[in-house]
């Protein structure tokens, strides 16, 4: 089963703790491989009002023949089976990219990827296989909601943090495309940067030419079968328009009524600064550049090195696909549906067979305090009196294994962007 170890950086109140345990719990009931995944969790106020949190996965370049062979060895469904046969077993894939067809070879995966397919880490690898940070929201009209046990309806300024928490977790684990990669010098690099999510990327004219679609702010859909079948939308990517961004970042589902929402999205004014911030981070760093300090490593927090994020939208809730929507509403929750499981299942995961999509809670609750109980070394009804407090918590240090593996990390340093 899978196990996500959790470290926590000082500043987390035990709420925001135990949202990330009780996260780990809902992703172990879902997938059986016998893998643990590190995590560091930080909260901050450097990140936008409309940005509720992020994700930097530790990242890994493979060759596609070893990522094709190492998904058919790990073949255990009958989405496997489709999802396999698609992609092929010729060491390379075909794109479109603005219009053109290209070939790549290499691919790139998160090191929980790496682990739950088999493959063999690089020797330098660092321990930590991701990194999320939350906004404390401090600064906002809106606060976190902790009713982890779902028992009551949230209130009109409430933010479900479980949601955010499952949602950047999925990202670590391998929700990510490429397309959210800033532009490199040759198509040879921008195509490395090509994610295992972004292989099962199809639009009508990709499908017609039996190729992936990898243009950024193209329609795209999800299909395990070579494109025949459209299971659902993918975020087109954020594409800048004059002085503004259009879109979601393609690391996510898409919205039926995108436009609308984007039309929306871009009369509110922090979301244009935010989306035009994030749009305009496209040169990589130089070895110059390197982070060396936690200033640094959240100034370029705020200024896009935190990809993976998940929009705040005010007003009504949209089209619900799963887990990872780019957006949650006040009020709202998500949970990890059946379309997530098929995406996790064909980037390399094993399923648990027979789980009901609903959960029970309160009962993953209880383990997950059971948890937090162990870790801060309090009895339950101290734990109890914590939480009400909300008590702030002495957690680990360790921005400086963050700062370090960004920088030692070969696909970070194709993904890190420039803040203005």
């Amino acid at each position: 089963m899978l196990e996500l170890n959790f470290t926590f950086q000082p500043g987390l109140n035990v709420n925001q703790i135990l949202a990330f345990e009780m996260a780990g719990q809902v992703w172990s009931h879902f997938l059986q491989d016998d893998i643990t995944v590190d995590l560091h969790v930080s909260v901050t106020r450097q990140l936008p009002d409309y940005v509720l949190g992020g994700a930097i996965p530790s990242y890994q370049s493979v060759d596609v023949q070893s990522v094709q062979t190492a998904l058919a060895d790990d073949s255990t469904s009958n989405n496997d089976v489709l999802a396999v046969n698609a992609i092929g077993a010729d060491g390379e894939f075909s794109a479109i990219v603005s219009g053109s067809e290209y070939k790549g070879d290499r691919v790139t995966l998160t090191q929980a990827q790496i682990a739950a397919l088999g493959l063999e880490p690089e020797p330098n690898q660092d321990s930590l296989d991701g990194y999320i940070v939350i906004n404390d929201l401090r600064k906002s009209a809106l606060k976190w909601s902790y009713d982890f046990g779902r028992t009551e309806k949230l209130d009109k300024n409430e933010v479900d943090l479980l949601s955010v928490a499952l949602h950047e977790v999925g990202h670590v684990l391998g929700f990510v495309s490429g397309l959210d990669a800033p532009t490199l010098p040759t198509i040879s690099q921008q195509l490395a940067q090509t994610t295992i999510l972004d292989l099962f990327r199809y639009s009508d004219r990709s499908y017609d030419a039996s190729a992936n679609e990898l243009t950024r702010g193209a329609a795209a859909y999800f299909s395990i079968d070579g494109g025949a079948s459209n299971l659902a939308p993918l975020a087109a990517g954020i594409v800048p328009i004059g002085n503004y961004a259009q879109g979601y970042q393609a690391s996510h589902w898409g919205i039926t009524n995108q436009d609308a929402e984007v039309e929306a999205a871009l009369e509110k004014g922090p979301v244009i600064e935010f989306i035009n911030t994030m749009v305009d981070l496209a040169t990589p760093l130089s070895a110059a550049d390197q982070i060396d300090s936690v200033e640094q490593l959240l100034a370029y927090a705020n200024g896009g090195i935190v990809d993976n994020t998940v929009q705040l939208i005010l007003g009504q809730e949209g089209d619900n696909l799963g887990v990872l929507d780019p957006t949650l509403s006040a009020q709202e929750r998500s949970s990890i549906s059946a379309l997530d499981l098929i995406a996790f299942d064909v980037i390399g995961y094993d399923i648990a067979q027979g789980r009901e999509l609903e959960l029970d809670y309160e009962g993953l609750l209880d383990t997950a305090k059971e948890q937090v109980s162990e870790r801060l070394g309090l009895e339950p009804d101290d734990l109890n009196k914590a939480l009400k407090k909300n008590v702030k918590v002495w957690g680990k240090d360790r921005l400086s294994d963050v700062i370090s593996a960004i920088n030692a990390n070969e696909v970070f340093e194709r993904r890190r962007r420039r803040r203005r």
